[in-house]
C-alpha cells in the first residue's frame, strides 16, 4: 500500500500555563507588558473591551464602554485581539469574536454590542456584588 503521506502524532498534552507561555515566547510577548497577576489583583477596577481593527462595531463599543469607564471610576482597557498579546488575553476570557465586554474576570457580551443602558445595568450589578 506504500508509506502514509504523514506520520501520525503522539497526543500531546500541556497545561493553560505552559501554553500561554509558549505563545509568549513565539511572538515575543513581553511578560512586562502582560501582567494577569496584576489584573486579577485589582479585577473590579477594569473594565475591559476586546476590538479588532476590521470590527465595524469595535468602535461605538470603546465609546461607550470608555463613557462608563469614566462615569464610575473604573479602569478603561482595551485588548486588541489581532495582536499576539491580545491574542493571549482573549484566550484567558474565552473570547474569539469582537466586540467583547468584560467587567473584571466576568465576560458580558461576545460578539455583540449591547445598548448602553444594558451595559451599565450589568456593571452595577457587579459592583453592587463586590461590596
Amino acid at each position: 500500500m506504500g508509506t502514509p503521506l504523514h506520520k501520525p502524532r503522539s497526543e500531546v498534552r500541556i497545561s493553560f500555563t505552559e501554553y500561554t507561555s509558549l505563545l509568549r515566547q513565539k511572538h515575543g510577548a513581553d511578560k512586562a507588558h502582560y501582567k494577569p497577576s496584576e489584573a486579577r489583583a485589582r479585577w473590579a477596577m477594569e473594565l475591559k473591551v476586546v476590538v479588532m481593527a476590521n470590527c465595524p462595531k469595535c468602535p461605538k463599543a470603546k465609546e461607550v464602554a470608555r463613557r462608563l469607564a469614566e462615569k464610575y471610576g473604573l479602569d478603561y482597557v482595551e485588548v486588541r485581539l489581532d495582536t499576539p498579546e491580545g491574542q493571549i488575553e482573549g484566550l484567558m476570557y474565552n473570547v474569539l469574536s469582537t466586540p467583547s465586554i468584560a467587567i473584571g474576570d466576568e465576560v458580558v457580551a461576545r460578539g455583540e454590542l449591547p445598548t448602553e443602558e444594558e451595559l451599565e445595568e450589568e456593571l452595577l450589578l457587579r459592583l453592587k456584588n463586590k461590596d
